[in-house]
């Protein structure tokens, strides 16, 4: 780390003079806001539990993806849950994992 900081350092300094030497001293920068519209994510839950998953899963993921996953036991779906709040950090509640992990059992019950 400490050799690559003289490096940058160089480089800054050649970038610059390039900029000076190209532009006869002087140049100018021309700034202007721009608009960017950003994809929609993709529908949001309806039904039972939207408010919950919205809240808490669609800042990452679109109810089309979630609703396309396998059918898993309740337990399991506790862990995705815990998961995604511990490793991901998810706008999730303590107090909400067990009622989210319900809800997706819900929607997805595990096969009999």
């Amino acid at each position: 780390m400490t050799q690559r900081l003289p490096r940058l350092a160089i480089g800054a300094a050649l970038a610059a003079g390039a900029l000076l030497a190209a532009g006869g001293g002087a140049f100018a920068v021309t700034w202007k806001s721009e608009t960017v519209t950003l994809p929609y994510p993709g529908p949001h839950f309806t039904g039972h539990g939207a408010a919950l998953l919205n809240a808490s899963c669609s800042t990452c993921h679109s109810a089309d993806f979630v609703n396309g996953q396998p059918h898993l036991a309740l337990g399991t779906w506790k862990v995705e849950v815990l998961k995604m709040k511990n490793v991901f950090h998810a706008p999730v509640h303590a107090k909400d994992v067990d009622t989210l992990a319900r809800i997706l059992f819900d929607r997805h019950p595990a096969p009999k």
